[in-house]
């Protein structure tokens, strides 16, 4: 079971009363990391913020990091983000297991699958009033190289949270791939075309106007939309 096996590990490396703030990127760490994911960041950032435009203001949160577990984006509501702030959760921070305990964006790029962690499977007292599910991004090489989770309290989880993060992952994903393969597409143009800007695409138009099947779930019932800005 991989909540026993992380409480193990856990209890061998930090408190599950007292509160560390996770470490952060900061500066121009946090700058040359942001730089390094840049494709990820830009194509991660919009589509949070396109299946978040659908939540319908729902008290909760959607964060990016990249495969280390560090926080790139989020997304949510502002009493919600302000909150997690205040535990240290702000750009840059890192969801590793051996300083905040077990959780779910940690458990999943570990384990490579969409999980959630809740309430008391929390290794850290200050963790159990949240939920969180997680689900990883995988390039089309199958390199692990996002998370993409949703949190809230645990009084305001639903019973479709998870599969709505594995379908926010695998959209990631395919925007991600989109937009390789344009990149790919504009290196390949000959010299003439690139002169005289003709088929003048550019991978973020291209990957704004693909981005047309994130999927909502509430409760039991799922419902395709799409995430498309007007």
């Amino acid at each position: 079971d991989y909540l026993q096996a992380s409480w193990l590990r856990c209890a061998h490396q930090t408190s599950a009363t007292l509160w560390h703030p996770p470490h952060s990127a900061k500066g121009q760490t946090l700058q040359s990391l942001r730089q390094r994911k840049r494709d990820l960041l830009t194509t991660g950032e919009m589509a949070l913020e396109d299946l978040y435009e659908f939540m319908e203001g729902r008290p909760c949160a959607l964060l990016l990091t990249d495969e280390s577990g560090c926080l790139l984006a989020q997304t949510g509501h502002p009493d919600t983000l302000r909150e997690l702030a205040a535990l240290g959760f702000g750009p840059g921070a890192f969801f590793s297991e051996g300083r905040i305990g077990t959780n779910a964006i940690n458990l999943a790029a570990l384990e490579g699958v969409p999980l959630c962690v809740s309430g008391p499977q929390h290794f850290n007292q200050t963790l159990h009033p949240w939920h969180s599910c997680a689900s990883p991004v995988y390039n089309s090489n199958g390199r692990q190289v996002a998370i993409i989770a949703l949190i809230c309290k645990v009084e305001e989880a639903s019973a479709g949270d998870l599969a709505l993060t594995v379908s926010a992952g695998r959209e990631l994903a395919h925007l991600l791939q989109m937009e390789t393969l344009m990149q790919e597409s504009q290196r390949k143009r000959p010299a003439k075309a690139v002169l005289t800007g003709e088929t003048g695409y550019s991978a973020g138009r291209a990957t704004r106007q693909g981005s047309s099947s994130l999927t909502r779930f509430t409760g039991q019932s799922a419902i395709t939309f799409s995430t498309c800005r007007r």
